[in-house]
């Protein structure tokens, strides 16, 4: 991280490693990772939530005095609908000790969903709402696998992003336009890949308004072309409209360069890699020219 990232903030949630999990002499894994952040000089900001238990929620405020970086609180959609949602947001402010001139404050709305309460309804709840350091609402569109796609070239429509960029340009102005996030090309809900899973070789492309999906068969398919299809699929993509060109990001040559030979097929790890890399730069240039010049 230190040489990726840098000293630039970088938001670190642990709520992914099972609470049973702790560091030497009994610390939070957050506390282990902040006295390596801090040895290592990173800004790394310590998140937390109104569903975390109460050792989360003081290994965060520990984190975030260690590091001085202040601290993020997630909100989940199930904490959009608590009756009292602002008080119980600045509770915890106070339990950390911070203001939230100190705070990142994420809207994270999970699997997206066009029945979810709406930007202004949540921020109409939030205390001190133009004062957090930063405002994000996330959610994520893509499906959890690619078992209902057939083989072959599928658009799937990128709902996070279009539900977003909706509300956000909707002429009833939000008190404050929240930051987008997204799960890229993955699902919003995290779950533990099966052992030895017979994974399709695949390539997911974000487009304007979609996902171009080149759905391949099982690697370990008896008698299938395995790793093999994915140079033919990045074949077709290449000729695709869609396709931004080589030089667009460094997904995008990989791309390119993978579908003009056959000997390097690539594997799940690079293939994710490349579409994540792609999906991030499209997005960031789609936000960048959002509001104009």
């Amino acid at each position: 991280m230190a040489d990726c990232w840098g000293t630039r903030f970088a938001l670190i949630d642990t709520a992914l490693i099972p609470s049973t999990i702790r560091g030497a002499r009994g610390r939070h894994p957050l506390q282990v990772f902040a006295e390596h952040a801090h040895s290592n000089q990173l800004g790394e900001v310590p998140v937390t939530g109104l569903d975390r238990d109460a050792g989360s929620r003081t290994a965060t405020r520990e984190a975030a005095r260690r590091l001085g970086t202040g601290a993020a609180i997630r909100l989940r959609r199930s904490d959009f609908i608590r009756p009292d949602l602002g008080g119980q947001v600045a509770d915890l402010c106070e339990f950390l000790g911070l203001v939230p001139e100190q705070l990142d404050l994420i809207l994270d709305y999970g699997r997206s969903d066009p029945s979810a309460p709406t930007f202004g309804t949540v921020l109409s709840r939030i205390p001190r709402l133009r004062d957090w350091r930063t405002l994000t609402a996330i959610s994520g569109a893509f499906p959890k696998d690619l078992s209902s796609f057939s083989v072959g070239e599928h658009d799937y429509p990128r709902a996070d992003w279009i539900w977003w960029r909706d509300q956000v340009r909707s002429p009833h102005k939000l008190p404050r336009i929240p930051a987008y996030g997204d799960y890229t090309t993955q699902h919003a809900v995290f779950s533990e890949p099966p052992a030895r899973a017979n994974f399709s070789a695949s390539i997911r492309y974000a487009a304007e308004n979609h996902w171009v999906v080149m759905r391949g068969e099982g690697v370990f398919k008896d008698d299938g072309p395995g790793f093999a299809q994915w140079p033919a699929n990045a074949q077709l993509l290449c000729d695709r409209e869609e396709f931004c060109g080589a030089e667009f990001s460094a997904g995008d040559g990989y791309i390119f360069d993978t579908g003009q030979q056959i000997e390097k097929t690539g594997n799940a790890e690079t293939w994710l890699a490349a579409a994540v890399n792609h999906h991030l730069v499209f997005t960031a240039r789609q936000i960048a020219t959002l509001f104009g010049p």
